[in-house]
């Protein structure tokens, strides 16, 4: 990434801080940046710090901090570096609910003692030479290193779940891992989005992407020589249509906008299995049905420092099915979300 003047210039001599805040969910955002008088020197810095107790009490805990700078060197060239640091400890798992407690409305924490860990350290340097009016020569030298520690118990060998005041959940015991690969897939559609101003506050934004191709290429066997994955079977969680439709109306300094938003169905395994099955030694398989959610946002500016949003997610607080892996995902419920922004 060449860093340069213009695009920088929404950081330049401004700090500004974020935040939201909900009963299970809070993140601050700090951006800060300037300039030198003569413009030939930039930097800047954005940190984003979040912690949830989470759906499902699928809690996390996250740090994102990007520091970058650049300057002029003559008039012709651009030096610029980067530095990113994030971390992540989430309690999450491959582990969902099973079909009677999906269709009860559970909301309880599948995996409770599982942990994904991730840390990511990144450095990288760039310039820019304007060689002529007709050629730009950009270099890039870059650094990245992550580490990924993921912390998941297996199920007790012969007796893999159990029943808790008549729900069916998981027995844990040890620890579990596995591993795979897809190998080769085709993948072709089209995307289309448009968007139109009435010049009255209103307007209307839509797109969608349309994915009729999606599908494995070649057989794959088994390791005793049996058929695994014919040839053209639909890849897994890649739904033919996704659609979103934005409306927005802007009166003077509060802006609303409702979204409605689309996901086709899905093959959660390479079998393309329909029927949802539920299995205690392996992945759930099935058909995940398509969903719509809506989503309603406002924002008002108090003044040019302040701010203030909120939204509401899954305003019909639709009860769907996200994924299957070892148990049901169930789709985020319904949120409500506020938060201010200042700029200093």
């Amino acid at each position: 990434m060449v860093i340069k003047p213009e695009e920088e210039s929404a950081v330049v001599e401004n700090v500004g801080m974020r935040g939201l805040s909900a009963a299970d969910y809070k993140t601050l955002i700090l951006e800060a940046g300037g300039q030198s008088p003569s413009g030939d020197a930039i930097g800047g810095l954005v940190f984003t710090a979040a912690r949830s107790d989470g759906f499902q009490d699928k809690g996390f805990e996250m740090q994102d901090l990007m520091l970058k700078g650049g300057m002029a060197i003559g008039d012709k060239q651009w030096i610029g570096a980067k530095f990113t640091h994030y971390e992540s400890d989430a309690n999450i798992s491959y582990r969902g609910v099973f079909l009677d407690a999906y269709k009860a409305g559970a909301s309880f924490n599948p995996a409770p003692d599982d942990w994904f860990l991730t840390e990511r350290n990144s450095f990288d340097i760039n310039h820019e030479w304007a060689i002529n009016a007709d050629t730009t020569l950009n270099t890039l030298l870059y650094w990245s290193e992550m580490n990924r520690d993921y912390w998941r118990f297996g199920t007790v060998s012969g007796a893999p779940t159990r029943l808790v005041n008549g729900l069916t959940q998981w027995n844990y015991g040890n620890s579990d891992f596995q591993r795979t690969n897809g190998g080769k897939t085709l993948h072709q559609g089209l995307e289309a989005a448009i968007g139109y101003d009435f010049g009255n506050g209103f307007s209307v934004d839509a797109n969608a992407t349309w994915i009729p191709d999606a599908e494995f290429v070649g057989n794959r066997y088994k390791a005793d020589g049996s058929l695994d994955i014919p040839d053209g079977n639909r890849v897994t969680y890649a739904p033919e249509w996704v659609a979103n439709l934005i409306l927005a109306d802007r009166s003077g300094p509060l802006t609303t906008a409702l979204s409605v938003n689309h996901v086709d169905e899905q093959f959660t395994d390479p079998a393309n299995t329909v029927a949802i099955k539920e299995n205690t030694s392996g992945f759930f398989t099935g058909q995940v049905d398509a969903y719509t959610t809506v989503d309603l946002t406002a924002r008002y500016a108090i003044n040019k420092q302040l701010g203030v949003f909120g939204a509401v997610k899954n305003l019909t607080d639709e009860h769907y099915i996200a994924s299957l892996r070892q148990g049901i995902y169930v789709g985020p419920e319904r949120s409500v979300e506020v938060g201010a922004r200042y700029s200093f």
